[in-house]
């Protein structure tokens, strides 16, 4: 779940820091991040479980000794 979150958060604030770059109102970057935040996180489950079962594995805390 960390996984997830700190990778939503850290696009939002890229996303929301864009708008320095891009001519878009303030409403319409607002739903975007309002529906990317809430749709993101429900596709990318899966993946960040397996990047944690992953980072899991590699650290050894998988096995005890």
């Amino acid at each position: 779940m960390a996984i997830n979150a700190t990778i939503t958060m850290t696009l939002d604030f890229m996303v929301a820091g864009s708008i320095f770059f891009v001519d878009i109102s303030i409403a319409m970057l607002m739903l975007s991040l309002a529906v990317f935040t809430v749709a993101f996180p429900i596709w990318f489950y899966r993946h960040s479980r397996g990047l944690w079962i992953g980072i899991i594995y590699l650290t050894g805390s998988m096995f005890e000794d």
